[in-house]
């Protein structure tokens, strides 16, 4: 799917698992993927047909998000 998989392990494996809840749903990066607010929606386990039907978001979106992991990311190294 859109949301890439480094993305979703990224965000699933941050410090205590927080980013899902707190980026994936607060910051409402579901909504914008047309997706459920279900931090188990990682799309493991989808079907081919589940995968076909998805629509991506614009390119705007996908980058947006993929910085919003990154820099939840980099908080979170520099904590280390």
């Amino acid at each position: 799917m859109a949301r890439t998989y480094f993305c979703i392990i990224l965000e699933s494996r941050g410090p205590d698992m927080e980013w899902r809840d707190l980026g994936w749903i607060a910051q409402g990066w579901y909504s914008q993927f047309n997706r459920a607010a279900d931090p188990s929606d990682t799309g493991f386990g989808d079907t081919s047909e589940d995968v076909a039907a998805f629509k991506s978001p614009a390119a705007a979106v996908l980058i947006g998000y993929h910085g919003a992991v990154l820099a939840e990311t980099k908080k979170y190294l520099k904590g280390l």
